[in-house]
């Protein structure tokens, strides 16, 4: 878990993508329940988690779903208008702001790139705490909460804290193989060397799945 005593306790931003909810694999799981694929869910988890890109597009033909169907429900602009793609996956993202409401943590948001009522409906009916609800462009919310510490997978984030000026802590949710890109590419090396990012990394799938 998060050492929150010094750096990054101004706040806790969780992206909502995979953090909270794995959305690709929900699509996958909700054709496999209507029996459209068979597949075992261990497989399912598995082939998501070991997927070599951020979108799941080419995860979800793997699963045997059309590529028509795949590219379509993979859009951004889709799968945020969809109830069962975004439904909460991981128990991390409770652990997490359970142990920042004992440090004290001021502020706790959940983040996501485009806005979803969706999302919005779920933070204020699962939290017995404020949990406030950010999204789209991610630098002026880290501008606004400096010293905050940002949780993710998202590469777009990830790529990101390697120019900003505002000091964070960066903590990667490092469970997905696609973020290997960011070893790979030197995106790691870059905000090593920056004074004003601390990195760190952590598992949000050890925390547990949610059972339905």
């Amino acid at each position: 878990m998060l050492d929150l005593s010094f750096i990054g306790k101004e706040g806790i931003i969780c992206s909502y993508e995979e953090v909270v909810a794995m959305v690709g694999y929900n699509v996958a799981d909700q054709y496999r329940k209507n029996k459209i694929i068979d597949i075992s869910d261990q497989q399912l988890i598995s082939d998501y988690i070991n997927r070599k890109e951020y979108n799941f597009s080419e995860y979800l033909q793997k699963q045997g779903i059309p590529k028509e169907d795949a590219d379509y429900i993979s859009q951004e602009e889709v799968f945020y208008e969809s109830a069962y793609a975004l439904k909460p996956t991981n128990k991390f993202i409770y652990k997490i702001f359970d142990a920042a409401k004992i440090q004290s943590v001021p502020y706790l948001a959940i983040y996501s790139r485009q806005y979803s009522s969706h999302i919005e409906k779920y933070i204020k009916g699962s939290f017995p705490f404020k949990i406030e609800y950010v999204y789209g462009d991610i630098d002026p919310i880290i501008k606004e909460h400096v010293n905050a510490t940002i949780v993710t997978s998202d590469l777009n984030i990830i790529n990101k804290c390697a120019t900003i000026e505002e000091p964070i802590v960066l903590t990667v949710c490092d469970d997905f193989l696609y973020v290997s890109q960011m070893f790979q590419d030197g995106t790691e090396g870059k905000i090593q060397k920056k004074d004003n990012v601390f990195l760190g990394y952590i598992s949000c799938i050890k925390a547990g799945f949610i059972q339905y």
